[in-house]
């Protein structure tokens, strides 16, 4: 699969509460981490540009700033479909 030039991908999903990170790996896309995924290095971090994510968990918010969640920034590990 590939990106747009500004590193964009564009996936289609309908299996809520799928874990964005499972999703992206599935489709040869693999956002750093260290943690093999389970959401404790803080690395995996991505953007959503369209539709819709599970509310940021609790352990996910002790690894982005403020400006990160504002602009939508989200940590795959933690981050579910959300089936609008």
């Amino acid at each position: 699969m590939k990106s747009d030039r500004d590193g964009t991908y564009k996936l289609t999903a309908d299996i809520e509460g799928e874990s964005l990170l499972k999703l992206l790996a599935q489709n040869g896309i693999l956002p750093e981490n260290d943690c093999g995924g389970l959401g404790i290095c803080g690395k995996c971090k991505v953007k959503l540009v369209q539709g819709a994510a599970s509310p940021h968990h609790p352990d996910e918010l002790g690894y982005l700033r403020r400006e990160e969640l504002d602009a939508g920034i989200r940590l795959a590990a933690y981050a579910g479909l959300a089936v609008r």
